[in-house]
């Protein structure tokens, strides 16, 4: 029977975590555990003496892999076969919890050493073991952390030799570059930086106040933002010093310790950004100059209507400052019956791109109010884009005056001319009527001629009388439900009856509108007898009705030589005459201009889709019941 004796279990009793075990292969039977070794199993001296080591102590089922228990047991069988000591080195082996399924991790370190009695016989091993599982996870989570650190590390100068802004580091009071990624050297393509002194490899910066501040946040960690800061640098060596500007970040960098070790600078170079700014900084300089030198009052508007610039003829003439007339504050000069034609205007401008010019009554400093002629062109980005539009307004009170005595005048004009001439009207019509007693042809013929030539005379007074009456605006409408399709056939009837053209009615004849229908009579024959007198060679002339939403549109299209691009946005002017091919045509150049007056005052549309060679159709829209 195995036993030690009280000796040793006394020698026993103050050493590390130790058991005595039997020499009896595979089993190893427990025989004494001191209390240093039961306290760290969390075991009694019943738990475990009697009992085989591997049975006391089974292996965890869930580490099966890690080969403890074969490692341990063939340490034991060395040292019987040897009769020498041996040892194992860290080995994890989990330790049952008692009372539960569960295991402990633990990891130890092992010696074993045989007890030989007088007869070389190994009588028992003290099995001796060290816990050192705090220390091995100690040593695993720093080596963890080490590898953590040096893999962040690696990826971080991975990170910053790829990112595509300028970074270098510098360490240690000396600022000495300890990495450059390929951005920041492009800056500097033939200069050497690794390795040298910020002061070594750009000695440049000697005194640059740039230093000062890269000394300041080495000593207090503050981190310092620069924005277009100027330097002038060499890019290669021996070449001649250059502007070049930066955007840039100065961050502390600390080592282990927390302690301040080098700056990492991340930089953008932004020399062609600043002085692309400069350069436009003076063309806007420049830009104003020229507006502040014009005599007419000018100023700049964003593609919404805000107002960015006047120059000093608008203050000068309104009193108004900035901060009053910027924004929307413009719109408080305009005469209130001036204002919303006038936005209109500036919306067509913007929508077409079609110039357009707008008259507008402007207040001055003192409370009255003068005519202005006002003209906006946009100013485009290189992308083609409106960047803003720039207008000018040229004070024509004085002609608007005159043009006032003039319609006055032919107002007046008309009215006194028409009266005579309707008189001899009505005495030719009664010769007219009389003609077949009359003594002879010539007689005859020359009445014909004289009420040809009346009627001429007061076509031309009435397109008079009715320009006036728009440049005043007095046309009156007397508005009446009726069809646009029976009123074309009437109308048209005397150019039908001479056979000469067709006048072609297409769409849906049924529609009905509420509007003027004389008016919209003397617009319809005004756009026929154009397509007669202008596209004489084509016979047919169509008339077109349509339903558009809640408007009727009413189209008259030739087949003739069509309109010229650049005559089409001056074709409803008044006093414009067009010719074509060389030919020229009576008329005043009215007729267009008051169908315009007229369409306006039905609050609707109207145009004209030409090409050369391609025919023409002159249109307009007006509402289908302008109260509904």
């Amino acid at each position: 029977m195995y036993r030690i004796s009280n000796e040793i279990q006394q020698s026993l009793l103050s050493a590390p975590p130790t058991i005595v075990l039997k020499p009896d292969t595979p089993s190893f039977t427990i025989i004494y555990g001191n209390p240093a070794y039961l306290k760290v199993t969390g075991t009694n001296p019943g738990d475990i003496v009697g009992l085989g080591l591997f049975e006391a102590f089974p292996e965890n089922p869930d580490d099966l892999e890690t080969g403890s228990v074969q490692a341990l047991k063939n340490s034991l069988i060395e040292c019987v076969l040897k009769k020498s000591e041996t040892s194992l080195p860290t080995q994890r082996y989990d330790i049952p919890v008692r009372g539960t399924n569960s295991f402990e991790t633990r990891y130890w370190r092992a010696f074993n050493n045989p007890v030989i009695d007088a007869d070389g016989n190994i009588k028992y091993i003290i099995h001796t073991t060290v816990d050192i599982t705090d220390a091995f996870e100690l040593a695993r989570k720093e080596r963890i952390a080490t590898e953590v650190a040096e893999l962040k590390t690696k990826e971080l100068h991975s990170l910053f030799m790829e990112a595509p802004g300028a970074i270098c580091i510098v360490k240690g009071a000396d600022f000495v570059f300890e990495l450059v990624n390929p951005t920041y050297q492009i800056i500097f393509p033939g200069r050497s930086l690794l390795g040298k002194s910020i002061l070594e490899a750009l000695p440049e910066m000697d005194g640059h106040p740039l230093m000062d501040i890269l000394s300041k946040v080495y000593l207090k960690g503050e981190t310092f933002e620069g924005k277009e800061v100027l330097t002038v640098l060499a890019r290669h060596e021996g070449s001649e010093p250059e502007d070049i500007y930066w955007n840039f970040i100065y961050k502390p960098r600390y080592n282990g310790d927390g302690v301040i070790d080098g700056i990492l600078v991340f930089a953008y170079e932004v020399t062609e950004q600043v002085k692309a700014r400069k350069r436009a900084e003076e063309d806007v300089d420049k830009f104003n100059a020229i507006l502040e030198a014009m005599p007419q009052i000018s100023w700049t508007i964003t593609d919404e209507g805000l107002a960015t610039f006047f120059n000093k003829q608008w203050y000068s003439y309104t009193g108004l400052d900035f901060k009053q007339s910027s924004g929307y504050g413009w719109q408080q000069v305009l005469h209130r019956d001036d204002l919303q034609s006038a936005l209109e205007i500036c919306q067509k401008i913007r929508e077409t791109g079609i110039e357009e010019d707008i008259e507008t009554r402007y207040k001055q400093a003192d409370g009255n109010f003068r005519w202005h002629l006002t003209r906006i062109r946009p100013i485009l980005k290189r992308n083609g884009k409106v960047d803003f539009w720039i207008g000018t307004s040229t004070d024509i009170h004085e002609l608007k005056m005159l043009q006032q005595q003039k319609d006055d005048f032919i107002s007046i004009a008309s009215h006194e001319l028409k009266t005579p001439i309707t008189s001899l009207k009505a005495s030719l019509q009664l010769l007219g009527r009389m003609k077949g007693r009359l003594p002879d042809n010539t007689t005859v013929k020359l009445v014909e001629q004289s009420n040809i030539s009346i009627a001429k005379v007061t076509a031309l007074i009435d397109d008079l009388l009715n320009a006036s009456k728009s440049n005043q605006g007095q046309i009156h409408l007397r508005r009446a439900w009726f069809r646009p399709g029976e009123l074309v056939n009437n109308c048209c009837h005397h150019i039908r009856e001479a056979g000469e053209y067709s006048i072609i009615l297409r769409g849906d004849k049924e529609l009905e509108v509420y509007a003027d229908p004389d008016r919209i009579e003397q617009v319809l024959l005004n756009f026929i007898n154009n397509a007669i007198k202008y596209a004489a060679r084509s016979k047919e002339i169509f008339v077109d009705l349509a339903k558009e939403e809640q408007s009727v549109k009413i189209s008259v299209t030739d087949n003739g030589p069509g309109v010229s691009k650049d005559k089409i946005p001056y074709l409803f002017d008044r006093y414009y005459r067009a010719d074509s091919s060389g030919m020229q045509y009576s008329g005043l150049g009215l007729g267009l201009y008051i169908c315009a007056e007229i369409i306006k005052k039905h609050g609707g549309k109207i145009g004209v889709n030409s090409d050369d060679g391609k025919g023409s159709s002159f249109w307009f829209t007006i509402p289908i019941n302008p109260f509904s």
